[in-house]
């Protein structure tokens, strides 16, 4: 079993938002979703296992807010 903890805010994957350059399109991550996305990665990447994992997999995610 792999558990570890992510502290602080959870951010909502935002709306992606599209622009163009030089006639191509370019889908981007609203800048918060973007950096709490790699802090999460970060985290995990704490706890990663030396083997590929294989097979099916459960994944559970609960999210507790503090009270403040």
């Amino acid at each position: 079993m792999i558990q570890f903890t992510v502290y602080g805010e959870p951010v909502a994957q935002g709306r992606p938002r599209a622009s163009t350059f030089h006639g191509k399109v370019k889908m981007y991550d609203p800048q918060e979703s973007k950096d709490f996305k790699k802090y999460v990665q970060l985290v995990a990447s704490q706890h990663r296992p030396n083997q590929l994992l294989e097979g099916p997999l459960k994944l559970t995610v609960r999210v507790i807010q503090a009270n403040t």
